[in-house]
């Protein structure tokens, strides 16, 4: 009894008093920490998903819309244009979706699943595409103007689901990296953060990746020849080729354009397109122009010897032409056409534009027989 009253039950009660005080503390301090931990993976998985997603889902989109827009035959107007304003679109509704998640989540202590979202996309972002590349608006009739507001609407909106389903899936594999940790797997996070490194520099070096020289190949004249010297037989039994015309390197949809006139309807001409799998893919009839006389001259097959392919590659030996193709030189833009020149010879005809080293409407001539150089009046 006599210990009660000594210094050192004093020290044992004041060190007791602040063990249970401590402990009291350490809880809510601890909470707090872990709150704040799970509070800032949260916000940094969102802004490393808005800034992922914002980029893909803008590029991809683009893309397709461009893509859309030449296969249809259109001008895609200025692509850069499109993708600032994607971005900017998609940076605000990844603002407002990490809101409403955050909020929902604290709300109702739930997560909407990620698969579903996934779904949600896929049902609202390709019905655009497939419509606008597959199903022209002469196809779809009235039904064009609405069905092309409904998908855009639906297009633009798409990426919530987008963002979601990538937010969404990045916590849950944050969780999963947690609970894996628990039970003892140590290799659990390398792993994981060792493969999404692999995606982003794989995904970094397609975007980023040395540009090689493009493909500036033409389709071959002799493999279409029965195609062109046909092509016309629709429009007039009488129908005869006046002018070839080869796009190497060219975005648009048709990769040949052929000339028709016909002596029975002379103040009319024809013309097809042929796409890159040597089909037909448009026809246009329209009036003829003012032209020479030996322009009007028919192209038959023993007034050429020299291909087409053979010839873009003889055009390729002239140093100023070949440095057109370089990878520098994106918007060179060529035309192969064979033709009667001034004094009414069968020539290849190559004319460039957008060149830097060259002038705009630079052409040179190649004798369709001989290959030989010659001038516009030889």
């Amino acid at each position: 009894m006599m210990l009660y009253n000594t210094p050192i039950w004093g020290y044992i009660q004041r060190g007791a008093a602040y063990t249970v005080v401590g402990r009291f503390l350490a809880k809510p301090t601890t909470y707090f920490d872990n709150h704040l931990s799970r509070l800032f993976m949260q916000i940094a998985i969102y802004i490393i998903s808005a800034l992922l997603t914002n980029y893909i889902f803008s590029v991809a989109t683009s893309l397709l819309i461009v893509f859309g827009i030449e296969n249809t035959g259109g001008d895609p107007g200025s692509p850069g244009i499109m993708l600032f304003s994607l971005l900017c679109i998609n940076g605000i509704l990844s603002i407002v979706t990490a809101g409403i998640m955050g909020s929902a989540k604290a709300k109702y202590k739930k997560e909407f699943p990620a698969k579903y979202s996934a779904l949600i996309f896929l049902f609202t972002y390709f019905p655009f595409h497939i419509i606008g590349i597959y199903f022209p608006d002469e196809q779809l009739g009235v039904l064009a103007a609405p069905l092309a507001t409904l998908t855009v609407i639906m297009l633009f909106f798409s990426y919530i689901p987008f963002f979601h389903m990538t937010a969404q899936g990045l916590i849950n594999l944050n969780e999963f990296v947690k609970r894996q940790e628990l039970a003892g797997n140590r290799y659990v996070k390398f792993l994981v953060l060792a493969s999404l490194s692999a995606i982003i520099l794989l995904a970094g070096w397609l975007i980023f990746k040395p540009e090689t020289q493009p493909s500036t190949g033409v389709l071959s004249l002799q493999d279409n020849w029965e195609l062109l010297e046909a092509g016309g037989q629709d429009w007039q039994s009488d129908a005869y080729l006046q002018e070839i015309v080869f796009y190497p390197n060219s975005r648009l949809p048709k990769e040949i354009s052929a000339t028709y006139l016909s002596k029975s309807t002379p103040e009319e001409m024809y013309s097809i397109d042929i796409n890159k799998k040597s089909k037909i893919s448009d026809t246009e009839t329209s009036a003829t122009y003012e032209m020479r006389e030996s322009a009007k001259l028919p192209i038959k097959r023993d007034d050429w010897s020299i291909e087409s392919v053979q010839a873009w590659n003889m055009f390729m030996q002239i140093e100023s032409v070949n440095s057109c193709v370089k990878p520098s030189e994106k918007n060179a833009f060529f035309a192969m056409r064979l033709h009667r020149v001034g004094s009414g010879k069968l020539a290849w005809d190559l004319s460039i534009q957008g060149c830097s080293t060259v002038g705009d409407f630079s052409s040179y001539y190649l004798d369709a027989k001989t290959g030989e150089r010659i001038g516009f009046f030889e």
